[in-house]
């Protein structure tokens, strides 16, 4: 329970903002991003693309609580398939009984290793702006 506490409280620590001086075009998108190796490896292409040529006025990608949730999912799934899997004895010894829990630990872990996502917020740069502009923070 505090491990999920800890999750809910910390998922605003992990967003990053990209701010040009490229006026927008008013129109915000979302979409979600896929990853897999703890956020390594992108599965999904780049959100932006389709702004083309333009560019991005203003990007954010975030944890938000759909992605918490899928991290949630993904892990409990992990810890579903480590039950079905990992060998229990019928009465195990108490060192039986950690080294299974162990085992459904460590695929729930695996599980939320192999898969997550981020939420993305853009807006492409206005048909006006051309060439490129430096961003500032």
């Amino acid at each position: 329970m505090r491990a999920l506490l800890a999750v809910i409280l910390l998922a605003g620590c992990f967003n990053t903002k990209i701010v040009t001086s490229r006026p927008g075009d008013g129109t915000v998108r979302k979409g979600r991003q896929w990853f897999t190796v703890g956020g390594l490896v992108a599965l999904s292409s780049p959100s932006g693309e389709d702004c083309g040529p333009r560019g991005l006025a203003r990007a954010e990608s975030r944890l938000d609580v759909i992605d918490v949730l899928i991290s949630i999912g993904a892990g409990l799934g992990g810890g579903l398939i480590g039950v079905a899997v990992c060998p229990l004895e019928e009465n195990p010894t108490e060192e039986e009984a950690r080294r299974y829990s162990g085992c459904v630990g460590g695929a729930a872990w695996l599980a939320s290793f192999l898969i997550g996502s981020r939420t993305v917020e853009y807006q492409c740069a206005a048909a006006e702006s051309s060439g490129p502009v430096p961003a500032y923070p």
